[in-house]
């Protein structure tokens, strides 16, 4: 990665807005200038995109954590905040780390005007890796059982602690004593026969 000259910030730095940010090392925040160099760089940032404020500091946008391919659409789309008063809708986004990796946040944005007149853009980033991580596992774990339930002769029932019938499996739909549309939703005990439903009552806890 090329290594710009870092550039004075004295004339452009909100230093009231900055000391606001810093309080919120959980959350990435960067602010860049009206030629997308990093004016902002705070602790969250540090730790989300492994490059530390020196590092940052005076480095364009796209050239820290703009994966290429995105440069034709997020430069037009600063330029377009910048000088048209267009704004940088909110949205999920793939960026990358120091290391090259992919880091999958959503990303919010919000244009300032500093003491100069000189207009400044923020960037909230929230890191999604967790949110990612449990979605994969819940798509795995989903898989997983309807694996299970369809190797298995079984049949399977969801029910609240109540009794309701919320969902089902089964391996052969035939096996159903009613169709599905008949018990979803409904007690146990009202879709089964009267001797199974008093067997049910007897041993349901």
């Amino acid at each position: 990665m090329k290594i710009n000259k870092p550039i004075s910030h004295s004339s452009l730095t909100n230093d009231p807005l900055h000391k606001m940010f810093d309080e919120v090392d959980a959350i990435s925040v960067q602010g860049y200038d009206e030629e997308r160099r990093v004016i902002y760089w705070n602790a969250g940032s540090e730790s989300l995109y492994g490059y530390s404020k020196e590092e940052a500091l005076g480095q364009k946008l796209e050239q820290l954590i703009i994966p290429k391919p995105l440069w034709e659409h997020i430069i037009p789309a600063h330029s377009n905040w910048v000088h048209n008063n267009i704004e940088i809708p909110a949205s999920e986004i793939t960026l990358l780390n120091k290391a090259g990796e992919d880091v999958n946040v959503f990303s919010s944005h919000v244009m300032f005007v500093n003491q100069e007149n000189k207009k400044q853009m923020y960037c909230v980033d929230i890191d999604l890796s967790d949110v990612r991580y449990a979605q994969e596992q819940a798509i795995f774990k989903e898989k997983m059982l309807e694996a299970v339930f369809e190797a298995s002769p079984d049949l399977f029932f969801l029910m609240t602690e109540e009794g309701i019938i919320i969902d089902y499996r089964a391996h052969d739909k035939k096996s159903l004593y009613i169709p599905p549309n008949k018990f979803i939703g409904k007690s146990m005990v009202d879709v089964l026969p009267e001797h199974v439903a008093n067997k049910f009552k007897l041993h349901w806890v």
